[in-house]
C-alpha cells in the first residue's frame, strides 16, 4: 500500500471511532508488511492509532456491560476513555452497598449522587426512618399494652355483640382456673355462669339502645357468684362498656372482672361482727340493768337491818340482835359471791384473765372445796363426797377450774334439801377427763334447764331449799371457763329427782 492508502485508513479508523462506528479492536485492513517499510512517523501514527483502537474497544465493552447493570466488572486499568465512567462506577457499587444496607434496616445512609436522584433517594430513606421510628414507638406501646394486660390481676374481655369472647388476658388463669386458649374455646355463659350472662345480656342491649340513641357510653358494674375451675364458688365484680371505634360506631364490648371473694367473706364477717356486736352489747345492758337491780334489793335490806339493829329496843334484845346479825350475814355473803362472780366474768369479757394451763392434781382441788362448803353443807346436815380418784391428774388452768368447780358445789348445796348428798366424780377418757357434780336435790324442768348459761336469764335463779338466793353468774363462769378448755358442760336433770353437771377439761397438753 502506498503512503497515501495508509494514512487514508488510519483517517478513516479515527473518523470511525469519533462516530461511534468503530467495532474492531485493531486495524486489520493494513498489512504489517506496508508499514514496516513506511517512514518512522507513520509506523508510529500507525501504533498510537492502534492502540486507540484497542482501548475504545475495551472502553466499549466495559460501557455495554455498564449500561447492562453488571457491576462486578473492573474497570480496565490505563484506560484514559473511561475516566469519566470510573467515578459512575464507583458511585453505583457504592449506591448498591447502601442500598443493601437501607434494605437491612439501616436508614442512616446519605446518597450524594447524581443531584435530584440523590434528592429522591434520600427523601425515600427518611420516608424509611419516619416509618421504622413510627413501627418502634408501636412496638413498644404494643408491648407495653401487652405487659398490662398479661400482668394485670383484674381479668380484661373484649366481646362481640353477641357477647362472645373476642378476647381475654392471661389473668383469667388466676381468677377462674382456665387459661386464655380454654377461655376462647369456651361460651361466655359456661365462664361466668348462664343465670348471670343472660340478666346482663338484656341490661348491655338497653345500653347498646342507648348510646345509639344519645351517644351516652354507660359503664355496667355487677358482682356475681360463678364456678371456679376447681369445683369451688367465687365471687366476682364484672365492669363492661361499649367499644366504639373511632367514627364511633361499636366494634364490641369491653370489660374487666376481678375476683372479690375475699373481700365479700370479709363483709360478711363484718356483718356477722357487726350483728354480734350489737346483740352483745344490747345483751351486757340488759345484763348490767338486771345485775343493778339484783345488787339493789340486798344492799337495801342491809341498810333497813343495820336502821333497825340501831334501835334501842333491838339492842336490849340480844336474841333478836342476833338473829338480825345472822340475816346481814347471810345478806352480805349472797352481795360478796355476787360481786366477786361478776369481778371476774368482767375479766374474763376484757381479756384480762391468762389463761395458763398446768398439770395439777384434781383431786386435791375438789377436796379444798368441799371444805370451804363443809359449814353450808353441815347447816343443811348435806354429806359431800369426793369421788375424784386421789392420782387423778388434768390439764387445766387452776383457778378457773377451781372456780367452775365452787360455783357447781355451791349450786348443788342450794337445791339440796335437808339431810340430801352432794358428789363429785370423775372419769378419764383421753383426751379429756368428764368431771361430774351430782346432788339428789329439786332438780329442773327442761325449760328451766334450756335458759342456763345464757346471759339475759342472769339473776332469775330459782330460789334455793332454804330460801337462797342467787343470780345465775356462776353458771356463765362455768361455761366459759370450760370453753376455755376447749371442753363442754351440760346438764342432766329431772324435777324431784336433783341434778348432774358435767363438763370435761384435758387431761393432757395436745387435747
Amino acid at each position: 500500500m502506498t503512503n497515501l492508502q495508509i494514512l487514508k485508513e488510519l483517517t478513516d479508523k479515527i473518523t470511525g471511532i469519533l462516530s461511534g462506528k468503530a467495532s474492531t479492536t485493531s486495524i486489520r485492513d493494513i498489512d504489517e508488511r506496508d508499514i514496516s517499510t513506511q517512514p518512522d512517523e507513520i509506523k508510529s501514527l500507525y501504533k498510537r492509532i492502534s492502540l486507540l483502537c484497542e482501548k475504545h474497544a475495551e472502553a466499549s465493552q466495559f460501557m455495554l456491560q455498564l449500561s447492562k447493570g453488571s457491576l462486578e466488572q473492573d474497570p480496565p486499568r490505563s484506560n484514559f476513555l473511561i475516566s469519566p465512567f470510573k467515578e459512575l462506577h464507583s458511585s453505583l457499587r457504592h449506591m448498591i452497598w447502601q442500598t443493601q444496607r437501607i434494605a437491612d434496616g439501616d436508614y442512616n445512609q446519605h446518597i450524594n449522587f447524581m443531584g435530584d436522584f440523590s434528592t429522591s433517594f434520600n427523601q425515600l430513606i427518611e420516608s424509611l426512618r419516619q416509618k421504622q421510628a413510627a413501627e418502634l414507638a408501636l412496638q413498644k406501646s404494643e408491648e407495653r399494652a401487652r405487659l398490662f394486660l398479661e400482668n394485670a390481676t383484674d381479668v380484661i374481655f373484649v366481646l362481640d355483640l353477641n357477647l362472645n369472647l373476642l378476647y381475654i388476658s392471661p389473668a383469667c388463669h388466676n381468677v377462674f382456673g382456665y387459661t386464655d386458649e380454654e377461655c376462647m374455646q369456651m361460651p361466655l355463659s359456661s365462664l361466668f355462669s348462664e343465670s348471670l350472662m343472660l340478666d346482663q345480656k338484656n341490661k348491655m342491649a338497653e345500653y347498646i339502645g342507648q348510646y345509639r340513641q344519645n351517644g351516652a357510653n354507660r359503664i355496667m358494674s355487677f358482682e356475681g357468684q360463678i364456678p371456679h375451675r376447681a369445683g369451688h364458688s367465687i365471687w366476682i365484680e364484672i365492669t363492661m362498656r361499649i367499644l366504639p371505634d373511632k367514627n364511633g360506631e361499636i366494634i364490641g364490648i369491653q370489660g374487666s372482672a376481678r375476683d372479690i371473694s375475699q373481700r365479700r367473706h370479709a363483709e360478711k364477717a363484718l356483718l356477722h361482727k357487726n350483728k354480734d356486736l350489737e346483740e352483745l352489747n344490747a345483751t351486757k345492758d340488759k345484763f348490767f340493768s338486771i345485775i343493778a337491780h339484783d345488787l339493789r334489793g340486798p344492799i337495801g335490806s342491809m341498810h333497813s337491818l343495820l336502821e333497825l339493829i340501831s334501835e334501842p329496843d333491838i339492842q336490849t334484845d340480844k336474841e333478836q340482835y342476833y338473829e338480825l346479825l345472822n340475816v346481814m350475814k347471810d345478806v352480805s355473803k349472797t352481795t360478796f359471791d355476787l360481786l366477786e362472780n361478776l369481778l371476774i366474768w368482767a375479766n374474763s369479757q376484757r381479756g384480762s384473765i391468762e389463761f395458763l394451763p398446768k398439770f395439777y392434781n384434781l383431786h386435791k382441788l375438789v377436796d379444798q372445796n368441799i371444805s370451804l362448803f363443809t359449814q353450808a353443807a353441815r347447816n343443811k346436815e348435806i354429806t359431800l363426797v369426793n369421788k375424784v380418784p386421789a392420782s387423778c391428774v388434768g390439764y387445766f388452768d387452776y383457778n378457773m377450774i377451781n372456780t367452775v368447780v365452787r360455783n357447781l358445789l355451791n349450786n348443788a348445796i342450794k337445791y339440796t334439801r335437808q339431810q340430801g348428798n352432794v358428789s363429785v366424780s370423775a372419769v378419764v377418757s383421753p383426751p379429756f377427763i368428764d368431771v361430774s357434780v351430782c346432788d339428789n336435790g329439786v332438780g329442773m324442768k327442761p325449760e328451766t334447764i334450756s335458759k342456763l348459761f345464757k346471759i339475759d336469764t342472769v339473776s332469775k335463779s330459782t330460789t334455793g331449799t332454804a330460801g337462797e338466793s342467787g343470780t345465775g353468774l356462776g353458771l356463765l363462769l362455768c361455761n366459759e371457763f370450760v370453753k376455755k378448755h376447749a371442753g363442754n358442760i351440760k346438764v342432766e336433770s329431772e324435777p324431784g329427782s336433783g341434778s348432774t353437771f358435767m363438763f370435761s377439761i384435758p387431761n393432757n397438753l395436745n387435747a
